[in-house]
This record gives structure tokens, sequence and C-alpha cells, in this order.
């Protein structure tokens, strides 16, 4: 008789051991998944604004694009850009930005900046600029606004 109370209380304690263990490797399954998802979206949205890798020079020397082209096989297309701090003013507000310059030509196939415009377009030939969401919002900035920029002179 002993026995018998003992096996149905191991059963019942072997099913509810059995239910926490297959929860918790649910919840793990349904937790990575959701992280491998995040990671995913963050690259690409890194890649689509940057690219796969910048190579910056703070000689002003010319970089050789061909020759990095012979040692590196894996790099398929490039673009040049060029980037400084200023201060942007508009409407009493003032944020530190860091402005880039990008070549028209080739930068549309390094990076894909037309899928991230919110409003208004993403031609740079007929723009004078393309300010960033969280900075539009700061400096109560919208589409067709004059907007102060204070670059740095540098002196050499």
């Amino acid at each position: 008789m002993m026995g018998s109370k003992n096996a149905s209380f191991f059963s019942f304690s072997g099913i509810i051991a059995l239910a926490g263990l297959s929860i918790g490797v649910a919840s793990l399954v349904v937790s990575m998944a959701v992280v491998s998802g995040f990671e995913r979206t963050l690259q690409k949205s890194l890649i689509d604004v940057v690219g796969h890798i910048q190579i910056v020079n703070y000689d002003r020397e010319e970089i050789n694009v061909e020759s990095l082209k012979k040692e590196f096989p894996q790099i398929l297309k490039t673009t040049a850009f060029v980037s400084i701090e200023g201060v942007a003013a508009q409407k009493g507000q003032v944020s530190g930005v860091l402005l880039q310059g990008l070549d028209t030509v080739s930068f549309s196939q390094v990076l894909d900046l037309k899928s991230r415009v919110v409003m208004g377009s993403m031609s740079i030939t007929e723009n004078k600029a393309v300010v960033g969401k969280a900075l539009a919002q700061k400096l109560q900035i919208k589409v067709g606004d004059s907007l102060r920029i204070v670059v740095p002179q540098q002196n050499d």
C-alpha cells in the first residue's frame, strides 16, 4: 500500500517536472527567436545607413580604392563621404550635429537611405540637407524649412 502511494506521487511530480521543463525550453526558444529577429533588424538598419565598413582617413590623403579592391576582392561597391562636426540652430534650439556629405553618383549603390525617409524625398540633387528624425523633432524642423549650420574653421 505504501509503494502505490509513492508511485503515484512520483508520477505526479514527474509530470510537473516535465511540464516545467517543457515550458522553460519553449520560453527559451521564443526568446531566442525574438532576439535573433531584433539582431537582424538592427544589422540591416545599420548597414542601410553606414554600409558594411567605413574607411576613415584622418591624414587627408586620397585613398586608392582600386588597390583596396585588388587586395580585398570581397569589396563590391564603394562610395566616398566626408564628415565634419558642427552646430545646427533653428527656432531658438541648438544641437551638435555630425554632417556627412555623400557622393551623389554612387551613394545609392552602397547605402539604402531611401527606405529610411519618413517625410520628403531622398533626392540629394534637389534637397540641400537630409535631416534625421530625432534632430528634426528636437529643432522642430519640417520639410522645406531652413536650418542654420555652423562649422568650425580648421587652421592648417
